[in-house]
């Protein structure tokens, strides 16, 4: 198993929170960075922990973006759990 940074759950989910601002603004150059750095972010999660997570909540997650939240959410409360 891939041994993941300490807080690389906390990083993304920052991250995310960030993007999910930029993909809400009126700017059409912005939205789309944010749809590229949103897409790095699913690829980054999905890298550090594939042993945990099936390839269709991969899929779905580049899709649906309420959906990768729960599945940050879900993880960092799961490394919280087992003191990552």
């Amino acid at each position: 198993m891939k041994k993941k940074p300490p807080n690389s759950v906390s990083v993304i989910r920052s991250s995310l929170q960030l993007v999910i601002k930029k993909l809400n603004s009126e700017n059409a150059e912005e939205t789309a960075e944010a749809m590229k750095e949103y897409d790095q972010l699913v690829n980054r999660f999905y890298d550090e922990n594939k042993d945990f997570m099936p390839h269709a909540q991969y899929r779905a997650a580049k899709k649906d973006v309420q959906y990768f939240t729960v599945l940050v959410e879900l993880a960092g409360h799961y490394y919280e759990q087992c003191n990552f």
